[in-house]
């Protein structure tokens, strides 16, 4: 499928210094044996202290036991031939949420990522190289100690680069954002049809997508807007040109979510709310209930035009809903979400 959204100006973020750190000058190994996370975060800190730069992976496979923590101004560069590949366990504990009931457990929780982020500014990841999940992630809502659920998670972010590489078999999510602004991805390729959702951006201004290539089991590009971070944010100046989506089970392209039931609980008012797919062995049965189709944008897509519209505060989510899917694919030229 391919998508393609007009943006009407762009805020790129400044650039990080130039300055390169190896990883392997701060003890990595990358021989697809050794935990490398503890080399990575050094790297991370040192390009930090010195005013930004780019962490470079050369080529060779960077087991990580332990979470990634993105720091202001810093790149992860990864070469031609090298993987950041995840463990099953030595993750970072989720956070507490007291939001957690507007939205589900992927949505509500950070912490327990491969790669973490939050009130970060101006950083990214560029090259060739790739992310992988490795079949280790969590894709459902019981994480245990130690374990990750997605594969990159930034939150509270300004200016946000995603180039050329490749992210695969992602757990619940192989990237989320929330309240990250001036976003650019060009030629970003994500495999995670295995596992669940590909990219979803939540309560984002000045988003620029650019010849995308995601396959997902859930959703595989998705635009929302919640409550998870406790605070209402403003959404839109989203573009997404020359893009591949599809999903084996729910929507390619997504813009706010939903559940079939309300609950009658007190809460903020909202249109907008979190669903949950089925695990991606079963990708025939779905938990999306009848009001995905009026929420979303699901199956084909060839409109020239559509415009979203989602209030910032979800409604608590009701889960165990069931519906059948079938696989999606979208290909469209230009849309456009506003709010």
């Amino acid at each position: 499928m391919t998508a393609g959204v007009a943006l009407a100006g762009t805020v790129p973020g400044a650039a990080p210094a130039a300055g390169t750190f190896n990883v392997k000058t701060f003890g990595a190994k990358g021989d697809g044996k050794a935990n490398d996370a503890a080399a990575i975060n050094k790297a991370i800190t040192a390009a930090f202290d010195a005013g930004g730069g780019n962490v470079q992976f050369p080529s060779g496979t960077y087991k990580v036991g332990a979470t990634i923590h993105l720091k202001s101004n810093v790149l992860l560069q990864l070469d031609a031939g090298s993987t950041i590949s995840a463990t099953g366990s030595g993750y970072d504990k989720a956070e507490s949420n007291a939001n957690d009931k507007y939205q589900d457990y992927g949505h509500s929780h950070f912490n327990d990522a491969v790669i973490r982020g939050d009130n970060v500014t101006n950083v990214g990841f560029i090259g060739s190289g790739t992310i992988d999940g490795a079949g280790k992630l969590v894709t459902g809502d019981k994480v245990g100690s130690g374990k990750s659920d997605k594969l990159i998670s930034i939150t509270r972010c300004d200016g946000l680069t995603v180039n050329g590489v490749t992210l695969k078999s992602g757990g619940h999510f192989a990237m989320i954002t929330n309240g990250c602004d001036n976003i650019k991805s060009d030629h970003l390729t994500i495999r995670t049809a295995n596992n669940r959702d590909g990219w979803n951006v939540i309560s984002a201004q000045h988003v620029t997508i650019t010849n995308a290539d995601i396959q997902a089991s859930d959703d595989a590009l998705g635009f929302k807007s919640d409550f998870a971070l406790g605070k209402h944010f403003q959404n839109g100046d989203v573009t997404v040109t020359d893009s591949k989506l599809s999903s084996s089970c729910c929507n390619a392209l997504m813009f706010g979510s939903a559940s079939p039931r309300r609950t009658a609980a007190s809460s903020p008012t909202s249109t907008t709310r979190t669903s949950r797919c089925p695990v991606p062995r079963r990708p025939s049965r779905s938990r999306w209930g009848p009001a995905n189709a009026a929420a979303t944008s699901p199956g084909s897509a060839t409109s020239r035009k559509s415009t979203s519209r989602t209030s910032p505060v979800p409604t608590p989510v009701v889960r165990g809903a069931r519906r059948s899917g079938a696989s999606r694919a979208t290909r469209s030229r230009t849309s456009r979400s506003t709010t």
